[in-house]
């Protein structure tokens, strides 16, 4: 049973202008340029439309390996190998030329946020209360960027592109999808739903106390994972793998 995923992409056209219009409203200073209630608090937390994202990336990869299975069985080792390529040859070219871009420009690009903020609010201070920071770019942070992993390595999740960060969140669960996907859909998928569910959320809550001594942004799979679980979820109670109780149930949880 297919199911219509069109309207998915006028969604994602505006968690997109949320993002954009999200990062601009920050870039000015936020609350410290204007204040208005409710639309400033959703102009200033795009995280929000992120985390949508997440739950559609979860619900369209189980979505399309759902109904591959025919042609692609999950079981098959091929068959992640070949997905995760497909998935980064699809997205690096772009993303190649953008962080090589961002290594040699960030020291401007973060001056000109500094510069930017002074213009509209009068201060250099952030829509956080931080001073806006300064980044030097490092080997570190280049080849970390380029392979994905600045997510997991403290310190980095922004360092050259910081809007990237959730690129390096999306490519870690695309890798593991696979996995996750054969550990569910083989036996007793509702209880290692709850059982997933409940630890990645416990996980996640636990390190979302600290991560900030580390990271800039929840950049790393283990604060993030409940919400691609959720994305799953709807695909697979859509697609009558998954009873939709469960899925308020698990949703209640996260």
């Amino acid at each position: 049973m297919k199911l219509n995923t069109k309207i998915l992409d006028g969604f994602r056209f505006l968690l997109a202008l949320w993002v954009a219009a999200g990062h601009f409203y920050i870039l000015i200073g936020g609350t410290k340029f204007f204040n208005i209630p409710i639309i400033s608090y959703l102009l200033g937390h795009p995280i929000i439309a992120v985390n949508g994202f997440m739950v559609i990336t979860g619900f369209l990869m189980t979505y399309h390996y759902i109904l591959r299975e025919s042609k692609e069985p999950f079981r098959e080792v091929s068959t992640g190998i070949k997905f995760v390529l497909r998935r980064l040859f699809r997205l690096y070219p772009v993303y190649f030329l953008a962080i090589m871009a961002a290594f040699f420009l960030v020291e401007y690009m973060y001056r000109f946020r500094a510069e930017t903020l002074e213009f509209f609010t009068g201060s250099t201070l952030t829509a956080f209360g931080a001073e806006s920071k300064m980044e030097t770019p490092t080997l570190l942070g280049l080849f970390s960027h380029l392979l994905f992993v600045h997510g997991l390595i403290p310190h980095q999740d922004s360092s050259i592109l910081s809007v990237a960060w959730s690129l390096s969140l999306e490519m870690q669960f695309y890798v593991l999808f696979p996995v996750i996907f054969a550990f569910l859909f083989t036996k007793k998928t509702h209880l290692k739903f709850i059982v997933l569910t409940i630890l990645s959320t416990l996980i996640s809550v636990l390190t979302l106390s600290f991560y900030k001594q580390y990271f800039d942004m929840p950049a790393a799979l283990i604060f993030r994972m409940p919400i691609f679980l959720l994305g799953m979820m709807l695909a697979a109670a859509g697609l009558g793998k998954l009873k939709w109780r469960y899925v308020l149930l698990n949703g209640a949880v996260i």
